[in-house]
Parts: C-alpha cells; sequence; structure tokens
C-alpha cells in the first residue's frame, strides 16, 4: 500500500513536499519498512492528474446513481448519507 504514492493538485507544488510527505510518512510507520516506498509528483502532470482522475469518476456507471441535485438537497439534507451508505 505504502510502495508507490503518486501525488497531484496545487499543493504538490510546495518546496520539499515529496520529501517532507516521505518522512512523515515514514514515521507513521514507525519502524515498518518504508525503503521501498516512491513518491512520484510529476511537475507537468501535477494540476491536470485531478481531471484525468475526475474523468475515469465519471465514467463509470455507478457514478451517475450517486448524483445529488439541488432539489433533492433542498427536499432532504440529509440525502447525501442516505444515498452513498
Amino acid at each position: 500500500l505504502w510502495q508507490t504514492l503518486i501525488c497531484t493538485g496545487g499543493n504538490t507544488g510546495f518546496k520539499n513536499f515529496n520529501q517532507r510527505l516521505f518522512f512523515g510518512i515514514r514515521n507513521l510507520l514507525s519502524g515498518k519498512s518504508s525503503s521501498k516506498m516512491k513518491i512520484y509528483s510529476p511537475a507537468n502532470l501535477r494540476l491536470i492528474m485531478a481531471w484525468f482522475g475526475a474523468n475515469i469518476l465519471i465514467s463509470l456507471a455507478k457514478f451517475k446513481s450517486l448524483w445529488i441535485t439541488k432539489s433533492e438537497y433542498d427536499t432532504d439534507p440529509n440525502i447525501l448519507l442516505k444515498k452513498t451508505i
């Protein structure tokens, strides 16, 4: 689970992001092997990878059944819990 992490989004542009993430996760693993862990944050794809993920998500057949319209929410704000649990 911890061997390969792919990081995307604007926050990955922060100085030393990959190193800080690596050491933070290593500390959380407390003694478990993290020497094989690799963190990827390709500079040219950071800001658009979330769009790729969203594109995959919306193409899933199940995803449309989870949509909530404004009128559904206005009628019952707990609709989110009812549809996802």
